[in-house]
């Protein structure tokens, strides 16, 4: 495992789907029995903005 925690969601006003699409408002460490060190962080950041191609429409 390289990294666990949560992760919140919001809905933002643009990107391209219908409505807007989803902003990440925050990320933390904290997980239940594992709390990596903030050293993960950019294997998140990797995960968060690697491209994922066309996402269905729900």
């Amino acid at each position: 495992m390289l990294s666990a925690g949560e992760i919140g969601f919001r809905r933002s006003g643009g990107g391209g789907a219908v409505g807007g699409g989803w902003e990440v408002e925050t990320v933390s460490n904290l997980s239940t029995g594992y709390c990596p060190d903030v050293t993960s962080w950019p294997t998140v950041a990797t995960a968060l903005y690697r491209p994922v191609g066309p996402l269905p429409d729900r």
